[in-house]
């Protein structure tokens, strides 16, 4: 959990007569890398509309003639977002939010006796996550790095604890049984040995066909029958990269993933807490808002709470 303390005073200045909507967030997770980028996974990645959106951040909607009455479900960055813009808009706009408060899973816990601050949730952007840099930019949030990996920091499994450049350069001192040819790679690199498969897959197949291969299956199983990796490298991966967290997920999902985590990527973070970016976000939408609203679904026998 990352900690600072707050300043005395942010502003939370417009720039912008409109911004846009479903963009952010956090639900679009990998999307967000650059259009032009030559790494084959991105390019297979990438959201088709980005560039489009990126636009509507920066001039806004046009303002409607035919006004509509709209509900937003979630009082979330990306739904406070998109509020705005359909209010900005024109249209009439309910906010149905399940939680008793607005960010979603932007949670900045203030202690008000010594003004430090930490980040129970969301705490960091990558550097390409630009829709998001350009709304902060709007609203006149200040940004600073976000500090992701130290070489000097310590890593520790079982009873072996070394400091991070050491894991990088020999991680089988770790206690890890490594193949011969995966021994004095970083973790990072030997993860990258097992994408050398999926690499020719999208070379060869294309990128629709090797994201539905990809898709069949688990990182676990294509780690080690595809990327052609020994168990104690996963294990490896599992414990020093967090990917035990991700080893059931699909490939695929695995791939969005590490896109936009890992710790050879720049990060930024908000100063004075993200808590700051929906807080500057729904000033004149605070009384569309409807907390502990139920949302259900149309299917007979389901529900969820708005902003699930």
């Amino acid at each position: 959990m990352g900690a600072e303390r707050a300043p005395q005073a942010q502003p939370c200045t417009w720039r912008l007569l409109a911004l846009v909507p479903i963009l952010l967030g956090l639900v679009a997770s990998l999307e967000w890398k650059a259009v032009h980028s030559q790494d084959p996974f991105e390019r297979c990645m990438q959201d088709p509309d980005y560039e489009q959106l990126l636009r509507v951040v920066t001039l806004g909607l046009n303002r409607t003639l035919m006004p509509q009455r709209v509900i937003v479900v979630g009082a979330g960055v990306a739904g406070l977002v998109a509020a705005k813009v359909l209010s900005d808009a024109g249209h009439r706009v309910t906010i149905l939010e399940a939680d008793s408060r607005i960010g979603g899973r932007i949670l900045t816990y203030r202690d008000e006796k010594t003004g430090w601050i930490g980040e129970l949730g969301a705490m960091r952007m990558p550097q390409a996550h630009r829709i998001l840099h350009r709304l902060c930019k709007s609203l006149g949030l200040n940004l600073t790095e976000f500090v992701q990996y130290d070489e000097n920091a310590w890593t520790q499994v079982g009873d072996v604890k070394l400091r991070n450049y050491v894991v990088e350069k020999m991680p089988e001192k770790l206690g890890y049984d490594l193949r011969p040819q995966e021994r004095g790679h970083s973790p990072e690199s030997i993860f990258q040995m097992a994408l050398n498969k999926a690499l020719r897959d999208i070379r060869t197949m294309g990128c629709k066909k090797a994201m539905k291969k990809f898709d069949s299956y688990t990182l676990l199983e294509y780690l080690l029958r595809e990327g052609n990796l020994s168990w104690a490298a996963t294990q490896l991966l599992g414990d020093v990269m967090s990917k035990d967290g991700f080893f059931y997920l699909s490939f695929a999902e695995a791939l969005r993933a590490h896109s936009c985590l890992s710790d050879y990527l720049r990060y930024s973070r908000i100063v004075g807490g993200w808590d700051l970016l929906p807080r500057c976000t729904a000033p004149g939408l605070l009384h569309v808002v409807r907390f502990s609203g139920l949302v259900l679904w149309p299917e007979p026998g389901r529900h969820a709470a708005g902003g699930a």
